[in-house]
């Protein structure tokens, strides 16, 4: 390569925040050093990939997506979900659609310390399980996340509980071509048939889809809240709920990180909600096939 190649390449790819912070982590750290934490990641990764001694490494007990799913259908209570923006907040750090608040950091620590028979708590089970079979940028994620997320789990969860699948709804933008669309979305859509649905989400959220996955539910009526930052609003919204539901409704809850929280709270007055994510959106970029690029799926995830 010659130096006007060299020059010309380095200008297609520079990227000056990344270069800070690519060269703020070698200041901080000795090549050899991360070479190490690598394998040692790669082969605990390893071991609970492919089912090595229970007993070398912690586990917990998680429902898979379609066990998960079932038991919400067969025997349903409230259902908390935790994945990387709940531990983000535990950890005081801000989510994708929720800012740090102690508050709502301490509520989610409570939900997972604390063994209640009115509410499920749902981990993602991605974060214990091979990530071959997902989509490129899902395999990517996993791969490189899913270690510290899945300490954070071991570290912090109960290890006598069983816990069913945090990421059980979401399917079309996580899993490759081989995947079972149609079976997936017939169980969610059987899971509001013939409910009597209160909606909580953030303003124009559901509006500006064109597919409804609530479309076989008996009757439903939408409460809206904040789009992001749903928690400056909790106590409104939770009185809000508690005006319009009643012992028989399911309240879905699109609120973000805010979700996980209020379920329980919600359970607390005798009342059934599920943190149901991003199942909505979920639901209509499969009816309408939306192309499965990278720019597509940055948005997905981010507005």
């Amino acid at each position: 390569m010659t130096p006007l190649q060299f020059f010309r390449a380095v200008k297609a790819h520079w990227h000056p925040a990344r270069f800070a912070r690519n060269v703020c982590f070698l200041m901080d750290h000795e090549i050899p050093d991360v070479l190490y934490q690598i394998k040692d990641e790669t082969i605990e990764d390893a071991m609970y990939e492919f089912e090595e001694d229970q007993a070398i490494l912690p586990r917990l007990s998680i429902a898979d997506a379609r066990e998960t799913i079932d038991t919400l259908q067969n025997e349903p209570k409230s259902f908390a979900r935790f994945g990387d923006g709940e531990i983000a907040i535990i950890q005081g750090k801000n989510g994708v659609f929720q800012t740090y608040d102690p508050r709502l950091a301490q509520k989610m620590k409570a939900i997972l310390n604390e063994r209640r028979d009115d509410l499920y708590v749902g981990l993602n089970r991605s974060y214990f399980q091979s990530p071959f079979g997902y989509a490129e940028r899902n395999h990517k994620y996993y791969r490189i996340h899913g270690t510290k997320l899945r300490r954070f789990f071991i570290r912090e969860c109960d290890p006598d509980a069983r816990y069913l699948d945090a990421s059980c709804f979401g399917a079309y933008f996580r899993f490759g071509d081989e995947f079972d669309y149609e079976g997936h979305y017939e169980r969610i859509l059987r899971l509001f048939e013939g409910k009597d649905l209160v909606l909580v989400a953030g303003e124009g959220v559901l509006e500006q889809l064109e597919a409804d996955v609530f479309e076989r539910a008996a009757s439903k009526r939408i409460i809206h809240g904040p789009k992001r930052n749903a928690f400056e609003a909790y106590d409104t919204l939770v009185e809000q709920v508690r005006a319009q539901s009643s012992k028989d409704s399911l309240i879905c809850l699109v609120l973000g990180m805010t979700a996980t929280a209020m379920a329980a709270d919600l359970a607390d007055y005798g009342l059934m909600a599920w943190d149901i994510g991003h199942v909505a959106k979920d639901y209509d970029v499969y009816k309408r096939q939306v192309e499965k690029t990278q720019e597509n799926m940055d948005a997905y995830w981010r507005d």
